[in-house]
């Protein structure tokens, strides 16, 4: 808390308009070793919001706003130093993810509604890049994965909210089972798996 109060005259939580200003007072925070994790919210361009049940083009501005803020969060971590001297991307991951996805068809307003299947993005330290795990059947429905390999398999598990939590938890490298009993990592998303 006193390393906090000595940078509130550089450090304005709760400031910043765009995804990268928000994201860059935790890079300070990380840096600075006054904390470990933190989240922030996207809210898209111009604040619109992603629930679009209408007028659903608009989703796409957002993704390349989400996307080109992301390449200037991971371009900052890469060059700024934790209190060690090392980049905070060797020690960072970031995760991206909703509470939902949108469903596959368009309703009659050119939106989508709200769908129970939905996607995240790992990245950073301790994270197996390039690669996509799990999968979509036909009907926009996830199907089961093989935790160890990350590939679509009948015999595997469908993923929910507690692999994601599990998997993160081993990211931190605490024991899963202690915190979130019967869910399991996706350890292909693992580097060190």
């Amino acid at each position: 808390l006193g390393e906090l109060q000595e940078l509130s005259d550089s450090l304005v939580l709760g400031s910043g308009e765009t995804l990268v200003e928000r994201a860059q007072i935790l890079i300070d925070c990380f840096s600075s070793g006054v904390a470990r994790c933190g989240m922030v919210a996207y809210d898209g361009i111009m604040e619109l919001g992603w629930d679009t049940h209408a007028a659903n083009h608009v989703q796409s501005q957002h993704f390349e706003g989400l996307f080109e803020g992301l390449g200037e969060i991971m371009s900052s971590l890469q060059s700024t130093e934790d209190s060690n001297g090392n980049p905070l991307i060797e020690n960072v991951t970031v995760v991206v993810l909703s509470e939902m996805g949108r469903y596959p068809k368009y309703n009659t307003r050119g939106g989508r509604e709200h769908w129970t299947f939905t996607s995240a993005m790992l990245m950073g330290s301790g994270v197996r890049g390039g690669q996509v795990i799990g999968g979509f059947d036909e009907y926009a429905a996830g199907q089961p994965t093989d935790l160890e390999t990350g590939q679509v398999d009948d015999a595997g598990q469908y993923l929910v909210t507690g692999n994601v939590g599990a998997t993160l938890l081993s990211l931190a490298d605490m024991d899963p089972a202690e915190f979130i009993p019967n869910s399991d990592p996706i350890l292909a998303a693992l580097e060190d798996s």
